[in-house]
């Protein structure tokens, strides 16, 4: 091919300031950009530190603090902070997600009905378990990952996963039967699961890919 893809890139957590996921996120999708025409759909809480970075990058910011809002207090409340109980933040992230990415159809429908974008590429977030609202919509391949699902907690460890707050994990695999949970994998062109632990850094890549059919 002698031009560039046009990439729509679905990145929530998309921050070059703030540690874990948003920075991993903000560095994979300025790597892709370096190899594609990319628009980067993120939050509208990642405007200030992305806009203060000289990044040269197209970016749009969708605010749904309508429901981001509300389930963060609710999640911060349940877990008594947010230092622990992971899994009980991430379930609290299912609905505040789906509206980013419903959001994001209401956004770009014209401009992807119109084949504006060759691939719609979900960076982050990077959890197995959150499922895509748009994947069943889209007519152009939808890619999702690098995937970073953890294993379980070894039995072992049962009174370090209580100090963690984590005994919702055994919930985990509920994910499978959530609205949409389905159609993201069977509609995905393709899902980035693992990564060359000799090359993690981000910019070179995810070395491997796996067809989505019938993962779940």
């Amino acid at each position: 091919m002698t031009q560039r893809l046009k990439v729509l890139i679905l990145a929530d957590e998309c921050n070059p300031e703030w540690p874990s996921l948003p920075i991993v996120g903000y560095k994979y999708a300025r790597a892709i950009a370096a190899h594609c025409d990319v628009t980067i759909a993120t939050h509208v809480r990642n405007r200030e530190n992305i806009e203060a970075a000289a990044h040269g990058l197209d970016v749009v910011y969708l605010d749904t603090e309508y429901v981001a809002a509300p389930m963060f207090k609710l999640a911060r409340w349940l877990r008594g902070g947010e230092e622990v109980a992971w899994s009980t933040s991430m379930m609290m992230s299912y609905l505040p997600y789906l509206a980013f990415e419903r959001e994001v159809w209401k956004h770009f429908k014209p401009a992807l009905g119109a084949g504006e974008f060759d691939i719609v590429h979900r960076i982050t977030p990077m959890s197995p378990t959150l499922p895509s609202y748009i994947a069943h919509k889209l007519k152009v391949p939808f890619l999702i990952g690098p995937l970073n699902g953890n294993l379980d907690w070894p039995k072992a460890f049962q009174a370090e996963q209580a100090r963690e707050k984590e005994k919702l994990r055994g919930l985990r695999n509920l994910y499978k039967y959530l609205p949409f949970a389905r159609s993201t994998y069977d509609r995905a062109a393709a899902v980035l699961t693992a990564f060359d632990p000799s090359r993690p850094d981000p910019r070179r890549g995810c070395t491997h890919c796996s067809r989505a059919r019938n993962r779940l």
